[in-house]
């Protein structure tokens, strides 16, 4: 498989950003935490996220395993002013989705579901 450049990981990932309401950054990292693309630009902010998605991806993968719930799809983090949705790409990546404050997050799972095939098929 060849790589795919960076950028055309972001340009999904901003074209599904400004597409789904409510969603204010979009990030895909690999399960160990290297970044694969961003809508965030440089800086703590993005590293940040980046170590975030991977390791609570980590504790709640191993979780569901004890726990014998199956492989682990999602991890949805609530926050007083919005919330971080996770999801998922199997042992490859993990997608990580802002949402502003008062955003359903049924919506934008399903379209995240969306880009996330796309996005499976270039890592």
């Amino acid at each position: 498989m060849s790589v795919v450049p960076a950028d055309e990981i972001t340009r999904l990932l901003t074209d599904f950003q400004s597409s789904t309401r409510g969603v204010t950054a979009a990030l895909l990292a690999s399960t160990q935490g290297r970044l694969h693309g961003s809508t965030l630009p440089s800086g703590p902010a993005r590293l940040h996220l980046t170590a975030i998605s991977a390791a609570a991806l980590a504790i709640a993968g191993k979780g569901a395993r004890d726990l014998q719930l199956g492989q682990l799809g999602q991890v949805h983090i609530l926050g007083a002013s919005g919330s971080i949705l996770l999801l998922n790409l199997g042992e490859k990546a993990v997608l990580s989705l802002v949402l502003a404050d008062g955003v359903a997050a049924g919506p934008v799972l399903e379209a995240g579901k969306r880009v996330f095939q796309q996005l499976e098929s270039l890592i």
